[in-house]
């Protein structure tokens, strides 16, 4: 009596407690972990120069992103909406500050456009009708008059957004002393004898790189080194796969349904032999009942046959059965229920066509007529046992395939999609027969070259999908669970090793990763827990995925900033390599002629004409703008020094400098150079409004 006298002076105590337990048995962890994060309580996914992006309306946007496509990711939808949000916050900060409004006209125009061709605002003669969507606009006011500030919010964005980049455009127009600039670099031509000594002619192995070296590149071209935070994980795979016993007992499972066996109904009270696969009367039904692969009644050529029983199953006569055979992830075994003649033919055609029919040659002006007396004047030439088929389909078809073919369409049935005169004539005729067929595409003369008669063969195939049971399921759980707390003891690489286990690196995650190449399935969670600041190197854990189980430890994190040498070593070291090789090249040789400086590194001298700013190629070296920005600033005859080029090092001699003829206006090449500078303005503004921003970004945390 006391201990129930003690439990219910703390009932109440025992109500909150077992209330906690079950709140904590239902919730999502994350949300528990949520509960004591002070970063994922934020009601915000964002702020823009302390403008805050509602955290509920970026998961709604998210979610219409990712319904109006279907395929796309997650990490996908967060990237594409958070840009959008993003750039219209920056924009409207900038539409603020220059006073860029959108009048009420303007709206309604905009308006009005966007329904122009909703039936719903059309007339009774199915016209356009701007009074009813007016009519439909203002009682809808009526009832919400927030609506107006709706739509002007939904489609005001794009007419100012197009005002603020026109006052950009308007301010970097080209004049015509630019468009000048930009005829001469397109029409002034050099002509030059060039030596060059490549890069390549030093093995890289004689060329030492420090990382002290590395390093100092990176912290000379920053903006080019600059990266995102990323880790490095390395991973061992637990698949949900069968294991031979599971394999085996699909094997037998599938041997038993080959045979009768008897059922006891339970209505009658008495057994009843049910028939098996061998010798059921109704295979439709026997496989709709038992098979994992519907009946399928299409009779089959031997290559449209599992290629592992094809030449078994030609050889067998109906009624028979194949051995049991693997395919894919499903066992079977076939009945061959019979067999029927596929007959196939080949012919020749050549191909005359006229003005209009189908598909005929651009700029063809024969008429039908003209074109049915030329098909009778090629049948008389073909059917001449001294002319060549084929050398005259190559001549004379307008048929494009027979310059190559020679007019041959090879071997086809019935049931190709070749016009059905053509396949009427062909079917029906003798081989060697030769006449004139009409078809939308024109006159044929066809020449019937070849008949074949194959087999095809009528199919049951019993199936069942070999999938691991929950035996083999239960072992890879403790597997998994097993390898986690060996290497948590042992070691990861070493517990896979022992356990003759593939580790398989999964390198440069990104924050908002949500794939990991080596693993199907979303895994944000795995990329995640390796961004986590309590997550230290060498960490381990293990996660489930949609086949099985991973277990992860983190093998490096690169913080955001400049990348470390050993991260960029692979592009850094050929350009320091470059770089090296190019003053060896150039400490080597003093002569100042090209005949010497080629004679003296064993390469010829090359020649190069007509050469532009525009396109600066240079026979057998490539692109080199470097090296013919040179010789446009040099007069003919004149020898350059040595040259830095892409591809090597060069000494040039200009031949002949032929400069472009004079223009009267060079308006229309500055109007193209301002079209260049201006397709970019969108792209490049929006960069720099980043560039510029305050930009706080909670979506690494908050998904």
């Amino acid at each position: 009596m006391a201990v129930l006298g003690k439990i219910r002076e703390k009932s109440m105590l025992l109500i909150v407690v077992i209330a906690l337990g079950l709140f904590a048995f239902v919730i999502d962890p994350n949300t528990i972990i949520g509960f004591f994060d002070g970063s994922r309580n934020k009601d915000y996914i964002g702020k823009v120069n302390d403008e805050t992006i509602d955290r509920i309306a970026f998961s709604s946007q998210i979610e219409q992103y990712k319904s109006a496509r279907p395929g796309a990711t997650q990490n996908a939808a967060l990237t594409q909406v958070w840009d959008q949000q993003v750039s219209a916050m920056l924009l409207e900060e900038q539409y603020e500050k220059l006073g860029i409004t959108v009048e009420k006209d303007q709206l309604w125009d905009i308006f009005k456009q966007i329904n122009q061709n909703n039936p719903a605002y059309q007339n009774d003669q199915g016209v356009f009708d701007e009074n009813i969507l007016r009519d439909e606009l203002n009682a809808s006011l009526e009832q919400n008059p927030s609506f107006l500030a709706n739509i002007e919010e939904q489609y005001a964005g794009f007419p100012k957004q197009q005002v603020y980049f026109n006052l950009i455009r308007a301010g970097i127009g080209a004049t015509e002393k630019d468009g000048e600039q930009t005829y001469r670099r397109e029409n002034d031509k050099v002509d030059l004898k060039f030596v060059q000594v490549p890069y390549t002619s030093i093995a890289d192995t004689t060329i030492t790189v420090s990382n002290e070296e590395i390093a100092a590149y990176i912290q000379k071209n920053k903006a080019e080194y600059e990266v995102e935070a990323t880790t490095d994980i390395n991973l061992v795979l637990f698949e949900e796969k069968p294991s031979a016993e599971d394999e085996a007992a699909v094997k037998e499972e599938i041997l038993k349904l080959l045979e009768d066996r008897k059922v006891f109904n339970k209505n009658s009270g008495q057994e009843e032999l049910v028939k098996g696969f061998k010798n059921t009367d109704d295979v439709a039904l026997f496989l709709a009942e038992n098979s994992e692969i519907a009946f399928d009644s299409v009779y089959k050529l031997k290559t449209q046959v599992y290629n592992g029983i094809s030449d078994t199953l030609f050889n067998m006569e109906p009624g028979q059965i194949t051995e049991v055979y693997k395919q894919n992830s499903h066992y079977h075994v076939s009945k061959v229920l019979g067999f029927k003649d596929y007959e196939t033919r080949s012919a020749s055609h050549v191909l005359v066509a006229y003005k209009g029919s189908e598909r005929a040659p651009i700029g063809l002006e024969r008429t039908k007529e003209e074109a049915e007396a030329l098909a009778k004047e090629y049948l008389a030439e073909l059917r001449k046992s001294s002319t060549d088929f084929a050398a005259f389909a190559k001549e004379k078809s307008d048929d494009p395939s027979a310059k190559q073919n020679g007019g041959d369409m090879s071997f086809f049935g019935k049931e190709s999609n070749f016009a059905q005169e053509f396949k009427d004539f062909t079917f029906d005729n003798a081989v060697g027969s030769i006449d004139i067929v009409e078809t939308s595409f024109g006159y044929h003369i066809i020449k019937v070259t070849d008949v074949k008669t194959d087999k095809k063969v009528q199919l049951a195939t019993l199936a069942l999908k070999i999938s691991p049971s929950k035996e083999t399921l239960d072992k890879l759980y403790r597997d998994a669970q097993n390898f986690e707390v060996d290497a948590e003891k042992n070691g990861f690489m070493e517990t896979a090793e022992k356990n003759s286990l593939a580790v398989l690196p999964a390198k440069k995650l990104g924050e908002l990763t949500d794939r990991v190449s080596v693993i199907p399935g979303n895994q944000r969670q795995l990329v995640k827990w390796s961004f986590n600041e309590e997550t230290k190197i060498g960490d381990i854990k293990r996660f489930d995925y949609d086949n099985g189980h991973v277990v992860a430890t983190l093998a490096k994190r690169r913080p955001a900033g400049l990348a470390s040498p050993d991260d960029v070593s692979v592009t850094v070291l050929p350009k320091i390599r470059k770089e090296k090789k190019a003053e060896m090249i150039k400490s080597k040789n003093n002569a100042t002629d090209l005949a010497s400086f080629a004679q003296n590194n064993n390469v010829n001298v090359a020649t190069a004409t007509a050469v532009t700013m525009s396109s600066p190629n240079l026979p057998g070296a490539g692109n080199e703008p470097k090296v013919v920005g040179a010789a446009f600033g040099m007069k003919s005859g004149e020898v350059s020094g040595l040259i830095e080029g892409n591809r090597g090092v060069y000494m040039v001699e200009v031949v002949k400098v032929t400069p472009a003829a004079d223009q009267e206006s060079y308006k229309k090449f500055a109007d193209q150079t301002t079209l260049q500078n201006t397709q970019a303005v969108g792209t490049k503004i929006l960069e720099a409004l980043k560039k510029k921003a305050e930009i706080e970004d909670n979506r690494a945390v908050l998904y």
